[in-house]
């Protein structure tokens, strides 16, 4: 426990400056309004403005837990094995990149669309997070075969023989998209339905959990210990996440069940 402790003295700090980072979006929004209007009045509705700040402190905290979460592996492989295993770690992580990228670009197209249709028809909104869902999982299943089956190759052709050990690594994180990237969209299908502070809930319990798993898988296996501990990791936040999307947003509303009963 001392030991998780001291890890989680350098990871505050780092979740600090993203959460920072966010409210100093949300001040520069501000700014802007009043460039904007210039100096003529500008009146806005206090319960939108209450509803504004509520809305973007969830943001800001889910991102700051979020960027915790994602840095507590380097830092504790860092603290336990040194530079080397960390390198040896950041080389297999670079391959996620390109489908984290893909991840993120087809959710923020989609927030808008779904927002939308969550507001006007339920059955609508189902049907295009299911058929979204099921384009995920084929898009990751794919990144995952051609990754992992050919992870030695694309390791030694790009870093050179030396970081073969990283192909090792990269067989288990790969996996991670899977599972990360379904737990990404089930959270901007929260926020849809003003469920934010589950997200952060989910979040919050998961950063804690793999603070401990990759502390002791850490020191037990070395890096694979720690892609170990977040694979697992990830797996529990999607297995949260999707509970909260059944029982807080896929849940029949108010009015329709009403409809239904009638």
């Amino acid at each position: 426990m001392v030991g998780v402790l001291w890890i989680y003295r350098d990871l505050t700090l780092v979740m600090a400056a993203i959460t920072f980072g966010y409210y100093f979006g949300f001040f520069v929004n501000w700014v802007f309004l009043r460039r904007l209007y210039g100096r003529q009045p500008f009146h806005l509705h206090p319960p939108t403005l209450s509803r504004m700040i509520r809305i973007s402190s969830w943001v800001a905290f889910v991102g700051g837990v979020n960027g915790l979460f994602l840095a507590t592996d380097v830092i504790v492989l860092s603290k336990l094995q040194g530079e080397a295993a960390v390198g040896f770690y950041n080389t297999a992580g670079r391959f996620l990149t390109l489908a984290f990228l893909f991840i993120d670009s087809v959710g923020t197209a989609l927030l808008p669309v779904l927002s939308d249709l969550y507001h006007r028809s339920e059955a609508e909104f189902r049907k295009l997070s299911r058929m979204a869902f099921r384009c995920f999982t084929l898009g990751i299943f794919f990144f995952i075969t051609v990754v992992g089956y050919f992870s030695d190759f694309w390791v030694t052709w790009i870093f050179g023989k030396e970081f073969l050990f990283s192909a090792r690594i990269l067989r288990v994180l790969v996996w991670v998209v899977l599972f990360l990237g379904n737990s990404y969209f089930i959270g901007r299908l929260l926020f849809i339905a003003n469920a934010q502070k589950y997200d952060f809930m989910a979040v919050s319990g998961v950063c804690v959990l793999n603070a401990v798993l990759c502390y002791f898988f850490t020191r037990q296996w070395g890096p694979m210990g720690t892609a170990s501990a977040v694979l697992i990791s990830v797996i529990f936040l999607f297995l949260i996440h999707l509970y909260f999307l059944r029982s807080k947003v896929f849940m029949p509303r108010e009015p329709e069940m009403k409809a239904a009963h009638s």
